[in-house]
């Protein structure tokens, strides 16, 4: 959860503004805030500057919309002759973020080597564009041999190459070059 502010501010007791982690957000939110916030487990307050606070939550965000309330008295105008606090509770609609605005369809680029080396370890990289992110994407990974007659009498491939690049579910694949036939070009790796 974002809370950016209008205006640079202080808390109350300079002291609490440099901490961090539960005690700030124990002393920043009102009970009922604690009370709501509870359910995702454990909560971590964080000033990254005078006009954001950043609260990290254990869990994802159920709800679309969220009210938070900011103590009263603890909040006061950064860097004013006259620094007013706070009076009354700040009252915070929070709203989820949502990628439903996002029109394009997941890509994924595959980077490493164009060749297989000769000896060595190599690695192949997914990079997986989606406005919902890699959160819960398993990779699947297959190795085929590309312009092979169904004829061939070319050996198959590896037994230990497919059962190491089928049991991968991450977006790195790494590789060692043994388990690969040398000099064979038409060798291709894709998702």
């Amino acid at each position: 959860m974002v809370v950016m502010f209008t205006r640079p501010v202080d808390v109350y007791s300079s002291l609490e503004m440099l901490s961090v982690g539960s005690n700030l957000c124990d002393h920043i939110l009102t009970d009922e805030s604690l009370d709501k916030l509870s359910k995702y487990k454990r909560l971590n307050c964080v000033w990254s500057s005078k006009v954001q606070l950043v609260i990290y939550l254990q869990k994802p965000m159920e709800e679309n919309i969220f009210e938070l309330s900011l103590r009263k008295g603890i909040f006061k105008e950064d860097s004013s002759n006259i620094a007013l606090v706070n009076d009354e509770p700040i009252k915070i609609v929070m709203r989820k973020l949502t990628t439903e605005w996002w029109v394009y369809t997941p890509r994924l680029v595959i980077t490493g080597p164009s060749e297989v080396p000769r000896c060595g370890l190599f690695s192949l990289s997914g990079h997986y564009s989606s406005p919902k992110g890699t959160t819960g994407v398993a990779f699947k990974w297959t190795v085929t041999r590309d312009n092979l007659p169904s004829t061939s009498t070319e050996e198959p491939i590896n037994e230990e190459l497919t059962h190491i690049v089928s049991s991968t579910t991450s977006q790195n694949l790494i590789l060692d070059a043994i388990l690969f036939q040398p000099g064979v070009n038409s060798t291709t790796m894709h998702q």
